[in-house]
Formats: C-alpha cells, structure tokens, sequence
C-alpha cells in the first residue's frame, strides 16, 4: 500500500507537464472558479461558526472555564471541528457540480495514455444507473461523518488529542482521493465494484487525497487548480496501476 500511495501522491507531479503537453489547461478556468467561490464560502461559514462551537464547548465544562489552558484547547479543539465540517462540505457538494467538466477531463487523459497504457484491468465502459454517483456520495459522506465524529470524541481525552489531524487528514485524504479517481470508474463500475476497486487501491486514493489537500492550503491558486490535477493525478495512477 505504501508504494500505491507514493505512486497517487507523485502523480501530481507529472499531471502538471501532462496537462499543459495536452493543452487541456482550458479545464481549469469554470472549474477553477467554482471550487473558489464554493471554497471560500464554505471556509468562511466555518470560520464564524467556530466561536459559537467554542463557547458551547466551554458550556460543556462544570469547572473554572477561564482557565487559560483550558480555553486555549477548546478554542484549538473547535477550530479542528470546523475546518473537518468545512472539507466535509466541500468534497461532497464540489463534484456535484464540477462532475460535468471533470468527467470528460477523465476521459480524455485516458485517452491520451492508452496509446502507452493499452490494458486497462477492469470491465468495459457500460450504461450505469443514474443514481450511482448519489449513491456512493451518500454512503461515502456518512461513513466519513461517523469516523470524523469518532476521532473528535476520541480526541477528548488528553491521551489521544495528538492524534486527531493527522488520522483526520488520513481520512479526508481517502474520500478525496475517492471522488477524484470515481471521475474515472463511473465510466465503467457500478456502486459495489466502484467500492470494492477504491479498497483494493486504497493506498492511491490516500496519496491523491494527500496531494490534493496540500494544493488546497495555497491560498486562492489551491482552490483554482485542485480539482483539475487531482482529477488528472488520478486518472494517471488508475491507468497505470489499475
């Protein structure tokens, strides 16, 4: 698995000469501005609602809630809460409405690598139900809710505080990197072998994902060009790897 997800996470690296070789650059431009506008409004609710999150929090406690300490934890505490609330929203209402540029961005780099990459190991392109992509986004977003939400209530207690970010940037790295490579496999599985083929290379969705977070904390530039690369990124790694 280790190797999968170096292998999702350097594919950024040649998707970058890849797209301006293929002059599919032009994808960034719609896509670019609604992961911007949907990006900032997203971070900025999330940004005001983490005072109210804080004083609930310190609601919470029966002791002396002035403690600097205390208040320095739950101020950090809900502020890791909103940013996790925050990239749920925005991985699970962005490809609603980027899919139709995203998709066909898919589809052409497939294309353009099969001439190198002919075999690709999984069924030929079929009609897929309509609902597929709500399918898998529904049951995708509920399972990250219930793991988000068990990490942050794991991170109450002081022992397992430390662990909170790095297992919630595992987590949001995997359905990152989920949505991006399902750009490719709606074209050819259904919901449960688009499941399944996600779990077997589980290690390239986390290293997408990975890559794909890092490009969103560039301020502005982030927003305009993740969705673009990441959809590139791991288009290349399922041809390459599938």
């Amino acid at each position: 698995m280790i190797r999968d997800i170096i292998t999702g996470f350097l594919d950024y690296f040649k998707a970058i000469p890849f797209i301006f070789k293929h002059n599919l650059y032009s994808y960034f431009l719609v896509s670019g501005i609604i992961s911007l506008l949907l990006g900032v409004s997203v971070f900025f609710l999330s940004y005001i609602l983490s005072d109210n999150v804080t004083s609930l929090l310190l609601g919470m406690f029966s002791f002396d809630t002035d403690a600097y300490y205390i208040s320095n934890i739950v101020t950090m505490f809900s502020g890791i809460v909103m940013v996790a609330i925050g990239l749920l929203l925005f991985k699970y209402i962005l490809p609603l409405i980027i899919s139709p540029f995203m998709s066909p961005l898919s589809k052409k780099t497939a294309a353009l690598l099969s001439t190198s990459y002919p075999t690709i190991t999984i069924q030929p392109e079929t009609k897929l139900s309509t609902v597929r992509g709500v399918r898998i986004s529904l049951r995708n977003f509920f399972r990250e809710l219930l793991i988000t939400l068990f990490i942050l209530l794991l991170g109450l207690f002081p022992l397992f505080t430390i662990l909170v970010v790095p297992l919630i940037y595992l987590t949001q790295a995997y359905y990152f990197g989920f949505g991006n490579m399902d750009y490719y496999l709606e074209r050819y599985l259904n919901v449960k072998p688009t499941i399944q083929f996600v779990k077997k290379k589980k290690g390239i969705a986390i290293g997408n994902g990975a890559g794909y977070i890092l490009i969103l904390m560039i301020p502005i530039l982030g927003l305009l060009i993740a969705p673009v690369l990441g959809t590139v990124a791991s288009t290349m790694s399922i041809v390459r790897k599938g």
